[in-house]
């Protein structure tokens, strides 16, 4: 007599789906695995942004894909505003989020900004945003000030060469 199967476990490890066949869509709907959870199995992160995509087009709205467990970054690639993505993040900090732990989720600075964090508490997150590995080009790209880059330690030759590249791109003055 075979024994009954064991009733499955609240969160299934993410095993086998790309070997199944299952897309990444479909690994979504099943309700078991956060988008984590579907790159942790091999889905790319252009499939899991894909299913935001998908996800968006029916009608999820930014406060649904952070419940979902979708990052600021993979929302802005599936076509939410910076608006929309910092709605999301005033909520959050409406009920005790912090901005250190807003930037260990993902949050760009602007989005921390929009969100209503003001700017010593969004400078106060590039120190150990650096200590994780930032560039002063990723800092700059994220909305960090010079003044806040500087003060995380990055050098002024970093922020210097940020500032010139940019001029070179077109920046003036009064945007930098």
């Amino acid at each position: 007599n075979p024994s009954p199967s064991p009733s499955p476990s609240p969160n299934p490890s993410p095993i086998l789906h790309q070997e199944a066949g299952m897309t990444a869509d479909q690994a979504f709907d099943t309700g078991h695995y956060t988008p984590t959870e579907m790159e942790q199995a091999g889905y790319t992160p252009g499939q899991v942004e894909g299913v935001l995509i998908d996800q968006k087009a029916a009608g999820m709205t930014a406060e649904q894909a952070v419940e979902a467990g979708f990052t600021p970054a993979q929302m802005e690639a599936a076509g939410y505003t910076p608006e929309q993505v910092g709605a999301t993040l005033a909520g959050q900090k409406e009920d005790g989020m912090t901005a250190e732990q807003a930037g260990e989720a993902g949050y760009s600075a602007s989005q921390m900004r929009e969100a209503g964090y003001d700017e010593d508490e969004v400078g106060a997150t590039l120190a150990s945003r650096k200590e994780g590995g930032m560039t002063a080009e990723e800092a700059s790209a994220a909305g960090y000030t010079p003044a806040q880059m500087e003060a995380a330690g990055y050098t002024t030759g970093q922020i210097e060469g940020i500032l010139i590249d940019a001029k070179e791109g077109g920046m003036t003055a009064s945007q930098a």
